[in-house]
């Protein structure tokens, strides 16, 4: 009778020991779901700035990029703004 009790205790924990494994497996796959979609995140702005890095470390970018944002003009030259109608 002792070894039948001693036997459903046993098999009684490794259920409960199979349930909470699966549990946190289910846990740590959503993690990961979560990590690796920040990291294809994270790559995708990483190939961006890459390549602004790329297109603005050329002087003759940068200078386009100045006279854009900026209204830059060389010692010179005219601007000349339009306005749309």
């Amino acid at each position: 009778m002792i070894i039948v009790i001693l036997l459903c205790a046993a098999i009684g924990f490794f259920w409960i020991e199979i349930f909470l494994t699966l549990r946190e497996s289910k846990v740590l796959a959503a993690k990961s779901n979560d990590l690796s979609a920040k990291l294809e995140s994270l790559a995708i702005d990483k190939a961006k700035i890459t390549k602004d890095i790329n297109y603005y470390s050329n002087p003759i970018n940068l200078e386009k990029l100045l006279r854009e944002k900026f209204n830059y003009k060389q010692s010179g030259e005219k601007m000349i703004i339009v306005i749309p109608q």
